[in-house]
Parts: C-alpha cells; structure tokens; sequence
C-alpha cells in the first residue's frame, strides 16, 4: 500500500509544515510507504491513500476509486475553526475505517456518518473520528474504562470534561492536556497507578457534562472531577431562549431548536443568525452558576472532589504571539462585517473576566483560572489557535497548571497506601 502527500507550494510557516509531515508520518505509519510530492506534480495517482496538504483544495480532482481514500489536510491554521487538520473527502461518508464502532450500536448505525451533531445522549454529541482515535460514544478514550470501578486502592482516577477545548481539538491524543496531565502526574508519582480520562466533547454544555458523567462515570468513583469550561455555557447562554435561561437555568446548543423545528414543523423556523439582542448578563451567570453548583453536588455526593477549570481565550491573553496577533486581526475583519457576532464575542469575553472575579470572591468552588494564567504569559509564547481552542503548546501549559494543583492532593490521597 502507498500513501501519496501532495505538498503546497505557496509559502507556509516552517512550522506548520513540519507539523503537517509529522502528523502524516503519525497517522499512516503503518499503511505503507510515503511519498512527499510537490502539489503541482499531480495529475492522477493510483495510491491507495491520498493526502492534500493545501490551503483549498483543487478545483479540478479525479474520480477517485472505490479503495482508494483521500484527504485534506488543512495547513492553514487560521482556517481550522474548530476542527483537526484531518479532513475526509472520499469516500464522503464515515465507515468503519474512520470510526470502527460506526456498527457497535443502534444510535451510532442510525448517526450522520458526517464529522458533526449526531444524537447525545445515546449516541455521540458530536462525530469526529478526523482526531484520531474516539470511543463508541465519541469521547477521546483508549481505556476500558468500566474495568476502573473494580481498581484497586490507590489507583487515582481523574475525570475531565468540558467542551471541544477539553476534547483538545488542535492535538493529537498525545498531546491533549488530558493525556499531558497523565504523564505529568504518572512521573511524579512513580509506581503509582494514576489514570485520566477525557470526557470533554464538542460544544459540551455543563449540564451535558453531567449527564455524561452520570451515565458513564458514576459508578466509577473517581477522585477527582474536572470541568474544563466556561465559554460554551456563555456563548449559548446569551443566545438561548430567555425564558428557560432566566427561570430554569437551562442551556442548551442553538441547533436543538431547528432540529425541532425540523422534527415538528411547529412554529418559525429558528432563525440563523446572531439576534440583535442577548440574554442578561446575571440570567447567563445564574444559570452556570447553579448548573455547577449540581455538578458539584453530584461528584462530592460520591465521594469525589470537583475542580472547576475556568477556559481561557484569545481576550484572556494580555500580550499576543506574533501569530496569535493574526488571528485576532482575521477576527477584527469579520467583526467589522458582523457587528451582531462582534457584540457576542465581546460579550462572551467580559463574562469569562467577571466570572474570574466572582471565582476568586465566591469562594464556593475549587478553581483554576486559566484565564488569569494565560493573561500572565508573554507574547513569546503561542498558546491559542482560535479564540478560545488551545494549541499543543497551550494544551501542556494547562496540564502542568492542573498538575501543579493536584500534586498535593494524591499526595494527601496516597498516604498510607502501601
């Protein structure tokens, strides 16, 4: 089996094209042999697995054949927008080749065999197997994880959740903070059985990060729960209907409206766009206050200890990378296109900095602010590729941060286990 790469030729960073090849050499290392090419030596290839490294794929392609599987590697970081590098484009669908258990159970037979919204909570939240390995319910787990509840004393289990900024979207499995944590705490700890598990899934929502958890987790008894968010509770919580935000503290993904709408045909069709006015900034707050406040509940009522993981985001960094400078300057353009996505940006940004205060004068929640902490760095330091998804630097620098909060606490757990 061969495995061609077509290489851009227009500039890129060095950087970004030393990343591209290693994640290629990483991801089909085992399918056979690699071949580099410069893109405009294609014509027509017979290999069985085809990688673009390019910006925007060529407009004129091939009728590629039933076994052969083609690519897109996007080596434009800026255009990313939340999704890996990866990206299938024949076959068009997912089989089981991309996501092994498409076949496992019934929600995932009946899924959108597409990267995106599938079916939560029987199914995935979210579909993306172009990351790399994820387990039947689209978690970034290798584990069997159900083995942990028979482990034995002084086996540590952490849990993580949150959003696509917890599923470490930019990293590979290696290099989400998750995994970054393990190593870190398995080092300090030698001999020592200490496990973390990453239960962060795209546009997670706290509640849903409950929900997750009392499905899958539960029964586990970790001793430490991480929430990892922040921006989606706000982000939706400003667009959601007022009413359940104000009186019922719910939050929920914007879709969930149109797929009703789509399952129903009742009422208008939920618009789109950004409405010209959000929710109140208290309502947002209230509702993620007591939504974490469940949470808490619920993981020290089994003898966990929760630890809130406040994200941070682009607005979060004082001095900016030189590459995260043109980021922000692409965000600038489009907010002068979009002045309703610019009041929601800039919104969601001045709640994450009074959520920061109100952590710090609450006192209710074990906390780490990551909004703070990225705030102290310096612009030598590229830590974010979007406004809010951590790069594979950023993912380290948040486990050493959690690593550092945690040290003393499995020390604590660990004395007097033998």
């Amino acid at each position: 089996m061969t495995v061609a790469v077509f290489v851009t030729e227009t500039h890129v960073a060095e950087n970004d094209l030393y990343r591209a090849k290693k994640l290629i050499e990483d991801r089909f290392a085992t399918a056979g042999t690699i071949s580099f090419e410069p893109l405009g030596s294609f014509n027509n290839t017979s290999s069985e697995i085809v990688v673009f490294v390019v910006n925007k794929m060529p407009d004129q392609l091939p009728t590629w054949q039933a076994d052969q599987r083609v690519y897109h590697y996007q080596i434009n970081r800026l255009d990313l927008s939340g999704r890996g590098p990866f990206q299938l484009i024949h076959p068009e669908r997912f089989d089981e080749v991309e996501f092994p258990h498409m076949d496992t159970h019934v929600f995932n037979r009946l899924g959108p065999r597409q990267w995106g919204f599938a079916n939560f909570p029987y199914g995935c939240l979210y579909l993306d197997p172009e990351v790399g390995n994820i387990d039947p319910f689209g978690f970034r787990v290798k584990t069997d994880f159900q083995n942990l509840k028979d482990r034995q004393d002084g086996h540590i289990l952490i849990t993580v959740f949150g959003g696509s900024a917890a599923f470490s979207v930019y990293c590979q499995y290696d290099e989400m903070f998750p995994q970054r944590l393990q190593d870190r705490l398995r080092k300090k700890f030698k001999n020592r059985e200490i496990t973390v598990l990453n239960f962060g899934m795209h546009d997670n929502v706290v509640m849903q990060e409950m929900l997750s958890y009392l499905m899958f987790v539960h029964e586990l008894k970790p001793e430490i729960v991480i929430s990892h968010s922040g921006h989606n509770d706000i982000w939706y919580g400003l667009r959601n209907d007022p009413y359940l935000v104000a009186k019922h503290n719910i939050i929920y993904q914007q879709h969930s409206e149109y797929w009703s709408y789509l399952l129903h045909g009742s009422g208008e069709m939920p618009p789109e766009e950004i409405p010209d006015e959000l929710n109140l900034k208290q309502n947002v707050v209230k509702a993620l206050w007591a939504r974490y406040g469940q949470f808490q509940d619920v993981v020290t009522g089994a003898g966990g200890q929760f630890i809130l993981g406040l994200q941070p985001l682009i607005y979060s960094r004082t001095a900016l990378h030189p590459r995260e400078a043109e980021y922000k300057e692409d965000l600038d353009r489009l907010f002068r296109a979009d002045y309703r996505r610019r009041k929601l940006y800039m919104r969601v940004g001045d709640i994450t900095a009074g959520l920061s205060e109100k952590l710090e004068q609450d006192g209710k929640f074990e906390f780490i602010d990551f909004h703070k902490i990225f705030g102290g760095y310096g612009d030598e330091f590229e830590l974010l590729w979007d406004h809010v998804h951590a790069s594979p630097k950023g993912d380290d620098e948040i486990a050493r941060h959690y690593a550092d909060y945690l040290n003393p606490k499995i020390k604590n757990m660990l004395s007097g286990i033998t």
